[in-house]
């Protein structure tokens, strides 16, 4: 931050709150999103936008599917030749990260240039044009991965801990949940633990049920 000066901006958030609420998205933590952004520095932000995990975790206590997550940037300030006018440059970088899994399941980076007779102006204005262009890739690639997973499921990783016998209890446990979800893989992290990735038609909760 010694080099990046936070600018306290709701326009990305704005941006990205309309365009998934016009693709009939459910929106959670959205306050939080919007504390984030006012913050004036990441060392004042609840949650570091830059902390994957801590993000992932909070939109878990949040009940969201997908969170979104990245910056924007002001590259440079400058002045039109042929207007007078000031011209602002920013760059953008946003994924969407599926909570359950920590798949990457969008992702957007871009630049964009925008110019007023005011350097705020100008600077909202490129912030707005790669937000809006950003969110609605991401709403479009989010949507294209929720249709192909609720047709093949999504995946999960099942860890059955404890096994006093991996040899005699592997094969009722790999029986049982074969009986609820297609298995894709299965290691043995260590003598008394055993780790199996699944397909499952459904969320966390679902899985965990059955």
């Amino acid at each position: 931050e010694d080099l990046w000066k936070k600018y306290p901006d709701m326009t990305i958030i704005d941006s990205f709150q309309q365009e998934f609420i016009s693709k009939n998205f459910d929106l959670v933590a959205t306050d939080k999103a919007r504390e984030i952004a006012a913050s004036g520095s990441l060392a004042q932000a609840a949650v570091n936008p830059n902390d994957r995990k801590a993000i992932r975790e909070t939109a878990a206590k949040e009940g969201a599917s997908f969170v979104a997550r990245g910056e924007i940037r002001v590259l440079s300030f400058g002045v039109s030749e042929s207007t007078g006018n000031k011209e602002v440059k920013t760059q953008i970088g946003v994924e969407i990260i599926d909570v359950n899994s920590g798949d990457i399941v969008g992702s957007y980076s871009n630049t964009a240039t925008a110019s007023s007779s005011e350097v705020g102006e100008a600077r909202m204005q490129s912030i707005k044009k790669n937000a809006v262009q950003a969110a609605r890739t991401l709403a479009g690639q989010t949507i294209d991965v929720w249709q192909k997973r609720s047709l093949n499921g999504r995946q999960f990783s099942i860890e059955v801990r404890n096994i006093k016998s991996v040899r005699s209890q592997q094969l009722p446990i790999i029986s049982v949940i074969k009986g609820i979800a297609q298995i894709t893989n299965q290691t043995n992290s260590d003598k008394t633990t055993l780790l199996v990735k699944v397909n499952f038609k459904g969320d966390k909760e679902s899985l965990g049920s059955a």
